[in-house]
């Protein structure tokens, strides 16, 4: 049994995913999550120990210049951009003061300007696949902010400096969308899209490149924090990722993975002919 854990880049989905029992992206999570908690091997891949801790980065925490820690104890919830949710949701998972003092450091020796946050609450973007994957609150929760930055690198560089931490018991995951364009969904739900409606071109076109590049060839092939850098420059992404800031976290999860693990493609799902749910694991090992 390996004691390194892995890191998962999930899509967030959306608040009504909450109570969304059948959705098969909501299954999706619980069954990892319960394997998770379990410390059974999910599906086709190997165990691991149980986490003593999660690490969290999402789309809709994204900080300038400065990254911030959560400090606290203990998790609020924070309802920016869903409003309706406020004092009708609770996850009452603890934090982990000591973990965020060991992440502030590990961020400050990579060189970035760094801060504890003791007030912030997991967003959506955070709170929504945890409940789904870990209902129990039996594991403590650290959230790390992602860097508002127009240089990638910096993206790849912050889940470098994250790596130790998974084996030391860590798991990371990170928390967005291969593609989040609200003028797009917009449109889908003005024109009556249904969820099954065809996939749109340019939206298989980039998700194959996405796919591509962080799992070639069985998901081993060097390079891949080049392979999704390059993406970015691709002529369909800022269709895909008017604003960055959802792709940003598997930019983290590529560089807390490193080249040497495996990249494996958990989930994918597409939905109004444009949203793509893909899911991916890095460092997991398959059983024999």
């Amino acid at each position: 049994m390996t004691h390194t854990q892995p890191v998962y880049f999930v899509s967030h989905g959306n608040t009504s995913w909450i109570d969304a029992h059948e959705d098969s992206a909501v299954q999706f999570l619980r069954n990892l999550g319960s394997s998770v908690q379990a410390g059974v091997g999910f599906g086709a891949f190997a165990e691991f120990p149980i986490p003593k801790a999660i690490l969290i980065l999402s789309a809709y925490w994204e900080t300038k210049s400065t990254i911030r820690v959560t400090t606290a104890a203990q998790h609020s919830l924070n309802f920016d951009g869903c409003r309706d949710l406020n004092n009708k949701v609770t996850y009452a998972v603890p934090g982990d003061p000591s973990l965020a003092a060991t992440v502030i450091e590990l961020v400050k020796s990579a060189g970035f300007a760094v801060e504890e946050e003791s007030a912030r609450g997991l967003d959506h973007g955070a709170f929504v696949p945890l409940m789904q994957m870990f209902p129990s609150c039996s594991i403590p929760v650290v959230a790390v902010s992602l860097l508002a930055t127009k240089k990638p690198a910096d993206l790849i560089s912050l889940g470098t400096a994250l790596k130790p931490l998974r084996s030391d018991g860590v798991l990371i995951i990170a928390s967005g969308a291969l593609i989040h364009n609200p003028k797009e969904l917009a449109k889908a739900t003005r024109l009556g899209v249904k969820v099954d409606a065809p996939v749109q071109p340019w939206a298989a076109r980039f998700v194959k490149m996405v796919e591509d590049a962080v799992v070639p060839n069985g998901g081993e092939e060097p390079g891949r924090g080049d392979r999704v850098l390059d993406v970015y420059g691709n002529s369909n992404f800022k269709l895909a990722q008017p604003t960055w800031e959802h792709f940003a976290p598997l930019a983290v999860a590529v560089g807390a993975a490193g080249d040497e693990d495996s990249a494996e493609l958990l989930f994918s799902r597409w939905s109004l002919g444009h949203i793509s749910d893909d899911c991916f694991g890095f460092g997991m090992t398959r059983k024999q």
